[in-house]
């Protein structure tokens, strides 16, 4: 049995409340970044992510599947999303519908064509709905407002897509 001197102890512990320490900060830092800064990101990003994709396409290259459910789901869910339709979906309304079908099914939609397969694509659609439905109704709990949530949203919906694109 290996012993450990004090010097190690102190060390370890220090490096757990710098862990600690750190995680908290994160946390903090994403509660206190102002909204328009990543959806400001998030529509450039989804701007310039279509203008490849068509770039690709024109050329001949057409990217994986999942690139393109990545790349559309970006765009459904900041670029071509409107100010009333962020405002509105947490209403549980027609906006987060129509959200639901725009950032969630046609993404998976175009990806499942992209595989040459309908049935897959209709399948993938109906579940990217459903999930982009529920993940962002889930949001009205407490952290729709803050960038915690949003990141949190994000990886909700971005688990999804690649677990679905990636194992179907």
């Amino acid at each position: 049995m290996q012993t450990m001197g004090i010097n190690n102890v102190k060390k370890r512990q220090l490096l757990d409340g710098n862990t600690r320490t750190l995680a908290i900060r994160t946390l903090a830092w994403l509660q206190n970044l102002p909204l328009p800064s990543y959806w400001k990101c998030g529509k450039v990003m989804g701007a310039v992510g279509i203008v490849v994709l068509a770039i690709l396409q024109i050329t001949g290259h057409t990217p994986h599947p999942a690139v393109i459910a990545l790349v559309l789901h970006v765009v459904g869910d900041f670029t071509a999303q409107s100010s009333e339709t962020a405002k509105r979906k947490p209403e549980r309304g027609r906006h987060l519908l129509v959200h639901a079908l725009a950032a969630g099914g046609t993404p998976l939609a175009v990806a499942g064509l992209a595989t040459g397969n309908p049935v897959t694509a209709l399948v993938w659609a109906t579940i990217g709905v459903a999930s982009h439905y529920a993940v962002d109704w889930t949001r009205r709990f407490g952290m729709r407002d803050t960038a915690l949530g949003v990141v949190l949203d994000q990886c909700a919906h971005l688990v999804i897509i690649l677990t679905l694109v990636l194992i179907g």
